[in-house]
Parts: structure tokens; sequence; C-alpha cells
């Protein structure tokens, strides 16, 4: 990938030299425009010659623009195209968190399927996630199949272990505080708008 052109670097001072070597050729010939080096015309070329060489170095920053793991200059315009930041955030976002999630929605492809949800889940720090599908007990199963209503072929759950969120009372909480609290916001919002319509998604934090 190529990188940018620092405006105050040695690179963009021989990028203005070039512009002002090609002005210089357009110019007719003879003594009477002389374009050596410390004349006053030289000069002129060389001011003329810097906003193309600005201009040229953005064409070289677009190129990296066009990629959402790399912009900045073009972030605000990204997460507007893809509808960010999402809704479910909290709080601010470094650029970093902002390009990876604008990478991460530009890139999917959608669709209920457990790749999907599972990478989801590593997106957002729960790289050991996996889903529990509740399935209804046949004859061929073992006195230690667990029984399921019906309406259970409609629910599914993630199962998060490290890096759970979680947090144990203390002597300062009162008697009405939980012994222990845990979840992630952020997770569950996203994964219940995400979950197929017909679905339910629970989340089990162990």
């Amino acid at each position: 990938m190529m990188t940018t052109i620092d405006q105050n670097s040695d690179d963009f001072d021989e990028l203005v030299e070039r512009y002002t070597q090609q002005l210089a050729a357009l110019l007719p010939p003879g003594d009477a425009l002389n374009t050596d080096e410390g004349g006053d015309l030289r000069e002129v070329l060389r001011r003329m010659a810097h906003p193309l060489a600005q201009v040229d170095a953005m064409l070289n920053d677009l190129r990296i623009e066009t990629d959402p793991r790399s912009a900045a200059q073009l972030m605000t315009e990204w997460e507007d195209a893809l509808q960010l930041p999402d809704s479910c955030i909290i709080g601010g976002q470094t650029l970093a968190e902002r390009q990876a999630a604008a990478y991460a929605k530009y890139t999917d492809v959608g669709g209920a399927r457990i790749q999907r949800y599972l990478a989801l889940a590593s997106a957002l720090g729960y790289d050991e996630a996996s889903t529990v599908r509740y399935t209804m007990p046949t004859c061929e199963d073992d006195c230690e199949t667990p029984l399921y209503e019906l309406v259970d072929r409609f629910r599914w759950s993630l199962q998060v272990g490290e890096g759970t969120t979680g947090r144990d009372s203390t002597v300062n909480d009162d008697c009405e505080t939980a012994l222990q609290t845990w979840g992630d916001a952020v997770l569950e919002c996203i994964f219940t708008r995400e979950a197929p319509a017909m679905s339910e998604v629970n989340f089990i934090y162990a």
C-alpha cells in the first residue's frame, strides 16, 4: 500500500521541483523568458507548482482513503455510507476502532450463518465464543439428553467464556445488590439485532 506524502518533507519539495520543471518546459523558448534558478520567473513557476504538487499528494492520499482500514480524512464519509457508528456502541471510539468497524461492515455479506455470528463475537473480543442449538429429543437419544419444548427450536444461545464482563458485589453495595452480575450490553445489543427475526437468542456467560 502506498503511503501519503508529507507536505513538509523532502519528497514533497522534490515533487514541487518536478512540477516547476514541467511548467518551465511549457514556456516558449527565448532569452526573454529566463527560467534559470534564482530568477524571478523561476520563483513564479515554483509558486504555481506548489498547488499542483498538493493535488498530486492528495491523489496519493486518495488511494489510502479508498480502504476503510486506513482511511482518515474520509472516515466520516465511510461511516455515513455504512450507517455508522453502530447504535449499539456506547461512548466514543478511537480512529482504529472506527476503521475496524467500517471494514467489518463493508465486508459483511450478512446471512444467518454460524460462522458470521462467531466472527461478530470475535470482533468484539470473544474469540472462544460458540453457539448452542436446542433440538428435540428422539428415541435414539440416551436418558441424559435434555428435554426441550417445541418452542425451543426457535431459540439458540451464544456462549462466551474468556473476556466475559462481570462484577462481584462488595461491602459497599446494599443488601438488594446481586452477589454477582455479568453481561455485555454491546454484545447483546448487536446479536439481538442481527439474530434471525423468527428466533430468540440467549447469552451464556461461562
